[in-house]
């Protein structure tokens, strides 16, 4: 208990802990033979605890919201011995940024469902921007343009709002090579800047074909974050230093040396300063430093070498 547990709204990479309860609502005793997260975002280990009637136990939970934007569900599951079924927590929540996007990424997937080659695909729709805490806010850019309003807003006479309706468009892309005319490659990210104190930029996934895995190692052990990296605001000349967590795939061994990195930007330049930690809490560390003549938005990738491996990071920022 309880059942359900909802978390709200939670800001990404974040460490959030909290707690249920394990009770024994029979007559006899029961013993615990496992206990499971739905992801590796948790974890709970109740085996071999044995209950009393009536009697309960506290878990201590310690949740990692990663990086990943949108609504979250993470599921508990205890196991008992005698039991054919297990009992069940639901912890729910929102990861999101101040201001947040609904629906969280851009669904480009095919119109036909029954030819999953078609590519008459999905390629421009709307999204609604809100602020959490309910500041009014501009929009600069969207999708590295000009931001097209679908809400009727006119940012040269209406007031800033709180909240705005924009549309997005890929169609310039081909769906077969992935490219457009100018031989630009599909975004992977849709990214939006604002003037909110809080929030200068922030990004939706573009969940099209031509970005499957393409943020996975290159032995499918891990990814880096979400496979994508915002660091922010920064004023010209300035740098910045992050620690991006290492997410391990199922089975991988959770060990790796990594040696370097290199920006394959001309934005932008990156220092390889290390890595921390081990395992599910193994970090790179990086230092971003952006061209001094650079203002606005910039969007790379960066390549990550381990002493066996090879990943790539997208690093998002702005220098205004």
């Amino acid at each position: 208990e309880p059942a359900a547990l909802d978390m709200g709204h939670m800001a990404p990479g974040t460490i959030y802990k909290g707690s249920i309860r394990v009770v024994n609502p029979t007559s006899s005793p029961i013993k615990i033979t496992g206990s499971r997260a739905s992801c590796n975002c948790t974890s709970i280990d109740l085996a071999n605890t044995v209950l009393a009637p009536g009697e309960g136990a506290d878990v201590a939970l310690t949740f990692d919201s990663t990086g990943k934007l949108g609504p979250s569900t993470i599921h508990i599951r205890v196991t008992a011995e005698g039991y054919a079924t297990w009992a069940q927590t639901t912890i729910t929540g929102l990861v999101s940024l101040p201001v947040s996007a609904d629906p969280a990424y851009l669904v480009t997937a095919p119109r036909s469902r029954t030819n999953a080659s078609s590519f008459d695909d999905i390629k421009t729709g709307t999204f609604t921007l809100s602020s959490i805490d309910g500041q009014p806010f501009r929009v600069m850019s969207s999708g590295g343009k000009e931001p097209v309003y679908a809400d009727r807003f006119n940012p040269a006479s209406d007031s800033p709002r709180n909240s705005y309706v924009l549309k997005w468009d890929i169609s310039e892309y081909d769906s077969r090579t992935c490219k457009n005319a100018e031989g630009e490659r599909i975004p992977s990210r849709w990214i939006v800047e604002t003037d909110h104190p809080d929030c200068p930029l922030m990004d939706l996934q573009v969940r099209h074909a031509c970005n499957l895995g393409i943020f996975n190692s290159q032995n499918r052990q891990f990814r880096l974050a979400e496979g994508r990296e915002l660091v922010g605001k920064l004023s010209p000349g300035e740098s910045v230093e992050v620690e991006v967590p290492v997410r391990w795939f199922p089975r991988a061994t959770q060990s790796q040396q990594f040696i370097g990195a290199t920006s394959e930007s001309d934005d932008f330049t990156v220092d390889f300063l290390g890595q921390t930690g081990v395992g599910m809490g193994l970090k790179v560390k990086l230092r971003v430093t952006p061209r001094e003549d650079l203002r606005g938005v910039f969007d790379g990738i960066v390549r990550v070498d381990s002493a066996n491996d090879v990943v790539k990071l997208e690093v998002i920022g702005t220098v205004r």
